[in-house]
């Protein structure tokens, strides 16, 4: 292997060469000027080093991660040993020192070693993995001395994982390349686990490692109401919608806010909504059709369908109603009301009244469970007007009134 050359500048910009454990004199010639240094100095530390052979005064310069540093000295003949201060040594790695003297030159290397274990850090990724047993995260430690140095290469390090079923684990790495890492596989029971290392008696901040369910398994769909209850059509009412829990295979229940996905077809179109999950179920609240019919609600979450869809039977909110018609100069004037359900409640605010004369319709809206409406139907005379309200129908006879 060839001799690493080494250069520096010196104080009196004066640019030398060497190779560690050489002497040069001004000529390029083997010299007498020697640099005596220990082979390696705990980081942080002071060190003393040596010159032999010098002129009355030498220049050692210390060259190393923090840059470079001389120091003039006079000698007494010709030795002379300079101390390197702590903060010259903090950092790890391999520092050069530099004699230079009458035209001579003598090099010399010192290794700076980590210290004890001061810290130690542990980082995870990824933070969240699935629980089905194949997913997988890494745990990495950096265990440092007080400055900051990894440690050296081979020292034993443990990590230690409590899983969410309370199961513990240690499993002993070793540093290589300033880090030690180790392999976090699932298991199948889903929450948060636990993970740190530890080198000696210096252990490092808990990180944590989340085990989320995986794909629910299809799930159950029904009413939020008690058996047997019935369902008017009145455009009011409210279908309450719940899923049954979702969970994975392996019993898992999916964290709170998973997104389920509602859709509905029924006698006034289709319609849809996003739930989000509390306790691994989910509910929305439709709205009932204003005619009766069948609604056949599905649901839908991460992929996954509803076991089956769940369908709903609604049914009219009255058979029959109280109405009148009259006609006077062309204008048909229909009364609908009072319109009670079957309970004698009055019907909702806001439920739509049809009414039709041949060709001519016309709508309008129940307040206080009447409404009035007025049609302009010219020369038309009907004998029988049809009005209808959520889903009931009625034929009522037009009372003939003289034009004033």
């Amino acid at each position: 292997m060839l001799p690493r050359l080494i250069g520096i500048v010196c104080l009196s910009g004066l640019v030398v060469f060497g190779t560690a454990g050489a002497t040069l004199d001004a000529a390029g010639e083997p010299g007498g000027l020697t640099v005596l240094a220990p082979e390696q100095v705990t980081a942080g530390e002071a060190a003393t080093v040596t010159v032999t052979g010098a002129g009355e005064r030498v220049e050692v310069t210390v060259a190393g991660s923090l840059g470079t540093t001389t120091f003039p000295r006079e000698t007494a003949g010709g030795t002379v040993a300079v101390e390197i201060p702590a903060k010259l040594t903090r950092i790890a790695g391999l520092t050069t020192i530099f004699a230079v003297s009458d035209g001579e030159v003598a090099v010399e290397e010192v290794r700076i070693v980590p210290g004890e274990v001061a810290s130690v850090q542990t980082i995870v990724g990824a933070r969240s993995i699935v629980a089905d047993a194949d997913d997988v995260a890494m745990a990495v430690a950096l265990p440092v001395d007080i400055w900051g140095n990894a440690v050296a290469d081979g020292t034993s390090i443990d990590f230690f994982r409590v899983h969410p079923d309370g199961e513990s684990e240690t499993t002993p790495r070793e540093v290589d390349d300033l880090l030690a890492f180790t392999d976090l596989f699932s298991g199948t029971v889903a929450g948060r686990n636990a993970v740190w290392s530890r080198l000696a008696d210096v252990q490092s901040i808990t990180a944590d490692l989340d085990e989320v369910a995986g794909p629910p398994l299809p799930f159950s769909l029904g009413l939020a109401e008690p058996e047997g209850s019935s369902h008017v059509a009145d455009g009011r009412a409210l279908l309450h919608v719940r899923t049954g829990p979702l969970a994975d295979a392996f019993g898992n229940v999916l964290a709170d806010g998973t997104a389920v996905d509602f859709r509905w077809e029924g006698p006034d179109g289709s319609g849809s909504a996003r739930a989000l999950t509390i306790a691994g179920q989910a509910e929305t609240w439709i709205q009932s059709p204003a005619r009766p019919g069948t609604v056949t609600i599905a649901a839908r979450s991460k992929g996954v369908e509803a076991a089956s869809t769940l369908t709903v039977a609604t049914t009219a909110a009255l058979e029959t109603f109280p109405a009148q018609a009259s006609l006077q100069g062309g204008i048909l004037t229909v009364h609908v009301g009072p319109a009670r359900a079957e309970d004698g409640a009055l019907l909702p605010d806001g439920a739509v009244v049809t009414v039709s004369a041949g060709d001519i319709e016309g709508e309008g809206f129940l307040e206080d469970g009447e409404a009035v409406l007025t049609l302009a139907v010219g020369d038309l005379d009907p004998a029988q007007v049809r009005v209808d309200l959520l889903g009931a129908a009625v034929s009522v006879a037009v009372e003939q009134e003289a034009s004033s």
